[in-house]
Formats: structure tokens, C-alpha cells, sequence
């Protein structure tokens, strides 16, 4: 068989591959790739806890901590005020030392959730300025602004990982420590409370 006879379907197939493979194609091919590298990534996490992470976590057990006597500042009496000051400021330091550089190294996974923990901190702090910081939507306002820092550990070692996966994640979580903290209030604040019982059975029901 003659060589040139041979080379020449092979040839064609280059030409009309060539023709065929518009720059369309190579950005879909490029985003494919991508987003294997991104799913890798995330799969190669093995869960293993990062240093950023501890970072945030000294951060919002910090915040957590200077919101407690923010509180109780403002349920205290004029004269008994000033004794909460202290801790006030020193845990708001350590939240700002710690929390500064995960902004600073993440601000796109903050951004995300910025809004919503906002909301509920706000919500909170209403509730703790009208001296009713145990009040039932002072607890459900503060267990939903926890809940979202499920995500936000996730995306400062992962920023490419599915945020529809990791909301759901953050709203189980949010519905289990909801239903604790109902289940909690009727025991102790809701006792004799057939309502708050009620509600409290009916959610775990439907959790489970």
C-alpha cells in the first residue's frame, strides 16, 4: 500500500478535527477541566482541619464570648455596668486579632455570608437591648447565625465547593440545634407549657 495513500485519511481527520473544534468547544472543555480540578480539590480535603480553620474558630468563640457581656452590659443596671467593660473589650480584641487575618486571606467565603449573619445578630442584639436576651427569638436568632459558619469552614480551605450543599448542611444543622433549643425552653423557661411541648415534639417528629 502506498504510503501516501495511508497518511492521507489521517491527515483529513486533522483538517476537519481542526475545522470542528471552534473556540466554543475549547471553553466548555476548559470549564470541564476546571471543574474536575475544583471536585479533586475538595475531595482531597480528607477532612483534615487547617490552621485557618482554628483560626476562625478562636475567632467566633471570641465574638461569641464579647457578645455575652454585650448583653449582659445592657441588662445590668447603670451602676453594675461598668464591671462587664473588661471582658467586653478583651474578647472583642481577641475576636478582631483572630478574625482580621481569615477577612484579609478569605473575603469572598465572608462576603457570602456576611448578609444573613447580620441579620440574625441584629435580631439578637434587639432583643438583648429590650432586656429579653433569653427570649425564644434572641435563642433561634443566635443559633442561626452560628449555623453559618458551617460553610464558611469549609469554604476558607475549599472557596470552589458547592454552596448549595453546604446551605443544606448549615440548615440541618440549624434545624437540630433548633429543635434542642425548643426541647431545652420546655424544660426549664416553658415548663408546664403544653404548646411549647407540643412544638417541641412536632419538630423532632419531622426531623426524624
Amino acid at each position: 500500500m502506498n504510503r501516501g495513500t495511508t497518511l492521507l485519511p489521517m491527515a483529513q481527520k486533522r483538517i476537519t478535527d481542526a475545522l470542528t473544534y471552534s473556540p466554543r468547544m475549547a471553553l466548555k472543555r476548559a470549564r470541564r477541566v476546571g471543574n474536575d480540578c475544583s471536585l479533586h480539590r475538595c475531595r482531597n480535603l480528607h477532612l483534615k482541619p487547617q490552621p485557618i480553620q482554628f483560626l476562625l474558630l478562636a475567632a467566633w468563640t471570641a465574638a461569641y464570648c464579647s457578645y455575652h457581656a454585650l448583653t449582659l452590659f445592657m441588662a445590668a443596671a447603670p451602676k453594675r455596668r461598668k464591671t462587664y467593660l473588661p471582658a467586653m473589650a478583651t474578647w472583642a480584641a481577641i475576636a478582631a486579632a483572630c478574625g482580621i487575618p481569615v477577612i484579609i486571606l478569605h473575603p469572598r467565603p465572608v462576603a457570602r455570608i456576611l448578609i444573613p449573619v447580620t441579620i440574625f445578630c441584629a435580631i439578637a442584639t434587639f432583643e438583648a437591648w429590650r432586656k429579653r436576651r433569653r427570649s425564644l427569638p434572641s435563642h433561634l436568632a443566635s443559633v442561626l447565625a452560628s449555623s453559618c459558619t458551617y460553610p464558611l469552614s469549609v469554604w476558607v480551605v475549599a472557596e470552589d465547593y458547592s454552596p448549595l450543599k453546604l446551605w443544606c448542611a448549615a440548615a440541618a444543622i440549624a434545624a437540630y440545634m433548633l429543635g434542642a433549643t425548643l426541647y431545652v425552653r420546655s424544660l426549664i423557661r416553658g415548663a408546664g407549657d403544653t404548646r411549647m411541648f407540643a412544638v417541641c415534639i412536632a419538630w423532632h417528629l419531622a426531623k426524624h
